[in-house]
Order: structure tokens, then sequence, then C-alpha cells
């Protein structure tokens, strides 16, 4: 027999090691196989080759290897996943809410129907309602008036009012009164004996210095001025004045101060200089015309020079004024005389001298008057 016949042939040189491990574990494989086993592998085969199947799948099937998504399909069906999480989510969130408003809608309306239904007032019934806003009655209209956050705010309640049996209201803070008693007047109220006004318990007294016709524009002093100055003074009350307000320019304004400043040079006041500034009953002043912006500025301008001159600027003014009349903003800096004639404290915002009716009665005063509490 020929030795070369039976020598086992040299693999090329141009095989990798790579191949040649392959080869040798697969040759090993298929010694292991018994017939029964190449039986069935060739049927598999048969039938992958039928469904498309490459080699290399074969193999990884026959080594028990599991086929992976790439890393990039896999995270974008956790992103879709998380995606349609968040909707469901948000979609449930949106109903719920949309059925908290729907009761809350429900609930207000109702409120509204039985305020109404108790013979409670329209105005009284949308305040209790619309407790985020500011609800006024103005020229046959309700004006709603969103409450500014940024404002300061005063902290009185109407628990701590007690009305006297005279008539009279004072606040307390626990067992504490901590307001004063105060009037205001003018040349209405006539002659006034100060004595008795003193012994009645007033303490403050805001007196009526000038005012500018609301039809002439003319500046008139009041008739009164120097004697219920000097009768307020000498009985030991704290005095400030009010100037009644109709100046449409800056100019007026200044002719105002100027003229204040001369009624006042031979006093020294411990009150406050008010600028009044109100619509006239009528409607018809002079000022009434001005929009917010441009009264607003004539009032700064008005407590501008008032400081200057070496007084205590306070602006007087009641809801409609405060709201609608005025850029109560621009005007934060300087102390507020509020008139209103309830104790609901409705009005939000800070002042620190509260007029609660005009229809007070003061020994040595004829008539009414109106009544202060100083805080």
């Amino acid at each position: 027999m020929d030795n070369t016949s039976t020598r086992r042939p040299r693999r090329p040189h141009t095989e990798s090691r790579a191949s040649f491990h392959t080869f040798d574990t697969d040759a090993a494989e298929a010694s292991r196989e018994t017939p029964a086993d190449r039986s069935d592998i060739s049927r598999r085969s048969s039938a992958e080759r039928g469904q498309g199947v490459s080699r290399g799948a074969r193999r990884s099937v026959r080594r028990g290897k599991v086929a992976r998504f790439p890393n990039s399909v896999a995270l974008g069906l956790l992103c879709i996943g998380l995606l349609v999480g968040c909707i469901v989510t948000f979609g449930i969130m949106k109903a719920q809410e949309g059925r908290k408003i729907s009761q809350a809608v429900q609930e207000k309306m109702q409120g509204i129907r039985d305020s109404l239904s108790e013979g409670k007032s329209v105005l009284s019934t949308l305040r209790k309602a619309y407790t985020d806003d500011l609800v006024m009655y103005k020229d046959g209209k309700y004006v709603f008036m969103p409450i500014d956050s940024g404002l300061k705010k005063h902290s009185f309640v109407s628990d701590n009012v007690t009305v006297l049996p005279s008539g009279e209201w004072q606040y307390a803070e626990g067992d504490k009164v901590i307001s004063h008693k105060g009037i205001d007047v003018s040349s209405h109220q006539g002659v006034i004996d100060w004595a008795k006004v003193a012994a009645d318990g007033v303490e403050h007294a805001f007196i009526r210095a000038m005012y500018r016709g609301y039809g002439s524009g003319k500046l008139v002093e009041d008739t009164s001025f120097k004697a219920n100055v000097d009768g307020a003074l000498s009985n030991g009350i704290k005095t400030g004045v009010y100037v009644f307000t109709q100046a449409v320019t800056r100019q007026e304004v200044e002719e105002e101060v100027e003229m204040l400043k001369g009624l006042l040079e031979p006093y020294t006041l411990e009150g406050p200089v008010v600028v009044d500034v109100e619509q006239t009953a009528e409607g018809t002043g002079r000022m009434d015309a001005l929009d917010a912006a441009t009264r607003t500025e004539l009032v700064k301008y008005f407590c501008e020079l008032v400081e200057q001159a070496g007084y205590h600027p306070m602006i007087y003014c009641n809801i409609e004024t405060a709201l609608l009349m005025l850029d109560i903003r621009e005007l934060e800096d300087y102390e507020k005389w509020f008139a209103t004639y309830n104790k609901d404290f409705y009005y939000p915002y800070r002042y620190t001298v509260w007029q609660y009716t005009d229809k007070g009665h003061v020994d040595g005063i004829e008539g009414n008057v109106d009544l202060d509490l100083i805080f």
C-alpha cells in the first residue's frame, strides 16, 4: 500500500487560526452524532432551508444561543412605553380635575341660589361667592377686581369690633382696646364746643382746611378752619387737616399745596395732611372726567409736595375710589384713611384710619358728624 495515499491532506497556508478551530469543533461534534441525530439534523436543515434560515442562525440554534433585539430597538420600545404611561396618567388626572371643577361650580351656583332665596342682596351674594375678587356695583353693572397679592393687607377681623351703648365703635385685640376715637369736621358742623368734644373722649380730629370748587375750580379756605384748629389744639386733641381736591393739572396741585402751607404755617400739627379724592355726588366734578392713571399721578404729586414741606401725607378714599378711580399700587407708600360703613372689613388692603359712619353724635357738636377709628 502506498503511504502517500493514506496521508492526511495538508491544509492551505491561507486558512486562519480561527477557522482552524471552528473546523475542529464542527468535526468533533459530527463525530459524536449518531445516525438518528444525523437524520434529525438533516430534516431540520431541510426545513430551515425552506424557511430561509441562514447557516449562522442554524448554528446558533444548535449551540443554544438566543436571538436578541439591538440596543436601539429596546430603548425605543422603552421610551414608547413610558410615553404611553404618561399620557394615560395625564388623562386620568385631567379627568379627575374636571370632575372637581364641575363639583366646585355646582356648589358655587347652589350657594348663590341659597343666598338669593334668603333675600340677601345680589352684591353681598356675589362677594361671598367670588372670594378671589373684589366685587363692586358701578354704573348699572357689577365690576370684578382680582385681589392683588402684592399689596399690603390689614389684619382686622369683625369679631374684634364692639358697638358701645352710645353707638360708637371700638376695636380690641384680646382685652385691650387698640383703636382711638376720632372725628372729621368742616364748616358744615357749625360752631363746635371743643371742650365738650374732648370731654366726650375724642382724641383725634381731622379738620378741613380748604377745598377746590368742583365746578369753578376756585380754591376756597374753609370758613371754620382757624376756629376749629385753635379749638382742637387748645383742648389737647391731636389734629390733622384735609383738602378736598379737584386739581386736574400738576400746576393746580402746586397751587393747592402752596395755599395749604400758608394756612398751616402758624401751627404745629401731630396729625397728617390728607388729600381727599372722591367722586362728587352728582358725578360732574372737574376731576371726575380724569382717567385713573392721570388722577393717580396728581394724587401722588400732592403727597410728594406735602412730604417735601415737612408734613405727613395721607390719602382719603373708599372702595370705589381706591379700586376704580386710582391705581392703588402706585400709592402703596402712603397711609390710607378708608371709609366704609360696615364692619365686615371686605376691603383687604392696609389702612390706618377707618371712617365707619357719617351719622355719629358727639357732645359739643350739633347734628351728625363723621366718626373715625385711628389705629
